[in-house]
């Protein structure tokens, strides 16, 4: 993992958990 992405690898990572979260509470 390059260190340049890293921090750009968390946010995705955490936006993506975020709508994980967000379809499995509001049933589509």
């Amino acid at each position: 993992m390059h260190k340049a992405f890293s921090p750009a690898f968390k946010a995705v990572r955490r936006l993506h958990h975020s709508l994980y979260l967000l379809t499995s509470i509001v049933p589509c």
